[in-house]
């Protein structure tokens, strides 16, 4: 279902539709179908945005693998960031990767600046190393390093300095990563509507 901020309930993304299917099949097949009536579909800003944003990785998972690729199909191929990250903290903060490898004797540090709701990819540093083992985040190479997130498996941790402010690590799907750095406590809305939110202290309200 999704929500129609016009009548301010949810609907079916696609209305009960009725149609008829015939199959002829011969030297080869045929298939008919007939509708019934008129297919209704809702067109709502948000479920369409998630459905766009899905069908680049959709249409990747249906590639072949980039080694039977051709030249154009692996630069296409290789755009794909795999490893992204998003800074929704008001200062900058350093990431540093260290290997697992004997050959990554030195770990890689980047500095991600405050980017908003636009993350930024990783891809070109993760190159440098052979076999990431975990990651750790600070406020910059002079500070105390956070605990370590592994690439395995999702997690949290506190940023050491940055009271309130966590590192995130998520898995949209087994091959991508995704890194949030953000406050622990945030709001997302989802839905077409403007919403206020009150916070309530013991003894005052807080605007």
């Amino acid at each position: 279902d999704v929500l129609n901020p016009r009548h301010g309930c949810w609907e079916p993304l696609m209305e009960r539709f009725e149609f008829g299917m015939g199959v002829q099949s011969g030297k080869s097949m045929k298939v008919d179908l007939t509708a019934n009536g008129a297919l209704n579909i809702n067109l709502v800003p948000t479920p369409l945005r998630l459905i766009l944003s899905v069908i680049p990785a959709f249409l990747a998972s249906l590639k072949p693998p980039a080694d039977s690729l051709d030249g154009n199909e692996k630069i296409a191929v290789k755009s794909i960031s795999r490893f992204r990250a998003m800074n929704l903290s008001q200062s900058a903060l350093e990431i540093t990767f260290t290997g697992s490898k004997p050959e990554d004797t030195l770990p890689i540090t980047m500095t991600i600046p405050p980017t908003g709701s636009k993350w930024i990819p990783l891809d070109d540093e993760l190159q440098k190393i052979v076999s990431l083992q975990y990651l750790t985040v600070s406020r910059g190479s002079e500070d105390k390093q956070s605990h370590p997130l592994w690439p395995e498996q999702t997690g949290a941790v506190a940023i050491p300095g940055c009271p309130g402010t966590m590192a995130e690590l998520l898995m949209p799907s087994p091959t991508h990563r995704m890194l949030i750095l953000a406050p622990a406590m945030r709001i997302h809305n989802c839905t077409d509507l403007a919403l206020a939110v009150r916070f309530h202290a013991s003894q005052a309200v807080v605007p």
